[in-house]
């Protein structure tokens, strides 16, 4: 994945601030040739940003595909027996604009296109970081701080351990979640063993 960030300024105040408005994509051409769903390919977009796609909302007028990536998903849902009708029907209602100008296999995602569960937009800034790292790292979803009691766990959903970075990572957004939410459900049954315990040596016995 390739990740070019453009920018724009506001004056707020006496002071400038840069913020990042639009940044693009490029996705693999095999990404967008099985498509089953609008939904299901801004799903794909999130998860290849390192986002939950469970967590977030799309608005498809924040976002832009280059000529080929349509085409691509056009020929999915010919396949799957859509007539034209609705799929020109499905594109204009809810897909994301055509942009001749981006270069083949290009998304270009706007401040907006992600929103959470009231709608608000998401930090711009935060997911573009996001995927900076995710460039940086090689594609590698870090997993940090887990618990030695669930490296098994780890090895068993497929991640792997960086020696250099000192920490588990997987290739697979999806799987990184399962992972995170492991180790959360791990500290929550910590925390509550710990203030049942606390609870027991304060209690006298009756």
């Amino acid at each position: 994945m390739a990740n070019e960030l453009k920018n724009e300024h506001y004056i707020n105040g006496n002071d400038r601030e840069v913020i990042i408005q639009t940044m693009n994509i490029r996705i693999k051409s095999e990404d967008s040739v099985n498509i089953t769903s609008i939904v299901s390919f801004y799903d794909n977009v999130a998860e290849t940003l390192g986002l939950d796609k469970n967590a977030v909302r799309y608005d498809c007028t924040k976002i832009d595909v280059s000529r080929n990536i349509q085409e691509n998903i056009f020929s999915a849902w010919e396949k799957m027996g859509a007539s034209d009708l609705e799929i020109g029907m499905t594109w204009c209602g809810s897909g994301p604009k055509t942009d001749d100008k981006l270069s083949q296999d290009t998304i270009n995602i706007n401040h907006g296109f992600f929103r959470d569960e009231n709608n608000e937009p998401l930090p711009f800034p935060e997911i573009v970081a996001k995927a900076q790292a995710l460039i940086d790292n090689g594609g590698k979803h870090y997993i940090p701080n887990v618990p030695s009691g669930l490296n098994h766990k780890m090895w068993e959903i497929g991640c792997k351990w960086d020696p250099d970075a000192k920490s588990w990572f997987h290739a697979d957004p999806v799987k990184a979640k399962e992972a995170e939410r492991l180790i959360a459900e791990a500290r929550e049954r910590n925390e509550l063993s710990a203030a049942q315990t606390a609870v027991n040596e304060i209690t006298p016995e009756m």
